[in-house]
């Protein structure tokens, strides 16, 4: 009888392991002319009011090598769940977004699921992706 408890119990337990999912990034437009480093801060929905600028919330963080050419592909793991990705391609190395004197970006940016950007930024619900709906996401970086 403890034996079909424990296993009982085991199995009960793989039930609510949340298995993670290979989600691929595409990161398209960049202009590697401009050399830097692409950061991406990955939100999960428990963050979404920190979504883009706090980093408090940041669920995942990557700092990306920039190549000879205007893509770049990753691979992450993920759990089900909402996401939201925020892009900067921080050219000078500061470790945040360069504006000019009307508040205007500098550096290139890019959001998950690409909103059109025009004088604020996008929110998290703008942005979310689900997982395990979708498993391919494509960014394009945006420069003004």
């Amino acid at each position: 009888m403890n034996i079909s408890i424990i296993l009982f119990i085991s199995l009960l337990s793989l039930s609510f392991i949340q298995s993670s999912q290979k989600v691929e990034i595409e990161i398209e437009n960049i202009d590697c002319k401009r050399g830097g480093t692409i950061l991406m801060a990955i939100f999960s929905e428990s963050n979404k009011n920190d979504f883009p600028s706090n980093d408090k919330g940041i669920y995942q963080y990557k700092k990306l090598q920039i190549q000879n050419k205007p893509l770049l592909k990753i691979k992450l793991n993920l759990p089900p769940g909402k996401y939201a990705i925020a892009l900067l391609h921080d050219e000078n190395g500061n470790n945040e977004m360069d504006y000019n004197w009307v508040h205007y970006p500098q550096e290139g940016f890019g959001f998950s699921k690409n909103p059109k950007i025009i004088l604020s930024e996008p929110d998290f619900d703008e942005c979310a992706f689900s997982i395990p709906t979708q498993s391919l996401i494509k960014i394009k970086m945006v420069y003004k």
